[in-house]
């Protein structure tokens, strides 16, 4: 993504890849790999799955966490909802900062707007 300090490359996660597994495709979040004997198997990325449903915590938990997650990952209109829902200044706050940090001005001016902060 490009920054204010310029094009920049965040690091957000690793995930171990199983032995034998060969990276065909990555589509949102889930690498689809080939086996030696030819099938495919999906592995999902541990960046992504807070992103799936899950009923290990509390709704406000879970919330928090995917709104986290969407931020790390740059998500900011998904982090959006995630922010309405957890009525946080500080939420707001950290959204408007990724935002005006990597210039998606649209998103912080809603921010303030929304939380009545002329920033």
């Amino acid at each position: 993504p490009v920054s204010m300090a310029g094009p920049v490359i965040n690091f957000v996660g690793t995930t171990p890849r199983p032995n034998g597994f060969a990276p065909a495709v990555l589509y949102n979040g889930v690498i689809t790999c080939q086996l030696k004997s030819g099938t495919l198997e999906c592995v999902m990325l541990t960046t992504h799955t807070c992103l799936q449903s899950s009923q290990e915590a509390s709704l406000a938990e879970r919330v928090r966490k995917r709104f986290a997650q969407h931020l790390v990952l740059l998500h900011l209109k998904e982090a959006w909802d995630g922010a309405v829902q957890l009525r946080s200044q500080e939420v707001w706050d950290s959204l408007t900062d990724a935002a005006l940090t990597y210039m998606e001005v649209e998103i912080a001016v809603r921010a303030f707007r929304y939380t009545g902060n002329a920033g």
